[in-house]
């Protein structure tokens, strides 16, 4: 792959992974995807410089239905987004329909860790989260996955082989996938 890239950010939220989406891939544009209306119009308050650029382009949408022609994005990013999903395998399916032959996707999610360990998580990675904060983060986590169901969804949603799927520390899992039959290595 080589920039400049069109890049969609399924679940954008409030645009802080489209920042440093833009710093790693400087030559491309980013389609920061929400449902939120509320999310989108924060996005557009704290990119607003990146969007004069026009490096980011936001729309508001469901990622169980994207409204994009196929094989239009070089790369689907899906942070922090799929614990939100009822059913994770369908947009991440939906994607590969708007990705392009060469296109890579990339997803990171929360790693639920065993039951009677999430207090510990809860009060060392949430340190300086206030008690709602607190609340809302050990609540993710319990939506988080285990290795196993991560590794089943991508088993469920692309075909084998095309995909790899790592431990991120102790807190995420991360996934990659790609149409060809071997994935690139980035080194940035």
């Amino acid at each position: 792959l080589k920039e400049p890239f069109l890049i969609l950010d399924i679940g954008s939220g409030p645009g802080i992974m489209v920042k440093r989406i833009l710093r790693i891939f400087r030559n491309s544009k980013v389609i920061a995807l929400d449902i939120s209306l509320e999310m989108v119009k924060v996005s557009i308050i704290e990119n607003k410089k990146l969007m004069d650029e026009k490096k980011i382009f936001h729309i508001t949408a469901d990622a169980f239905n994207l409204p994009f022609k196929k094989e239009v994005f070089d790369m689907v990013i899906c942070h922090l987004t799929m614990h939100h999903f009822p059913e994770p395998e369908k947009p991440l399916k939906d994607s590969l329909n708007v990705l392009k032959t060469d296109g890579l996707i990339y997803i990171k999610d929360l790693y639920r860790p065993p039951r009677w360990i999430i207090p510990f998580y809860v009060s060392f990675f949430g340190v300086r989260y206030n008690k709602n904060m607190k609340k809302i983060y050990r609540k993710s986590l319990l939506a988080g996955f285990n290795y196993k169901e991560f590794k089943s969804i991508f088993r469920n949603s692309f075909q084998p082989g095309n995909w790899k799927i790592k431990r991120s520390f102790v807190t995420h899992l991360v996934g990659y996938y790609t149409k060809q039959n071997s994935l690139p290595v980035c080194k940035r």
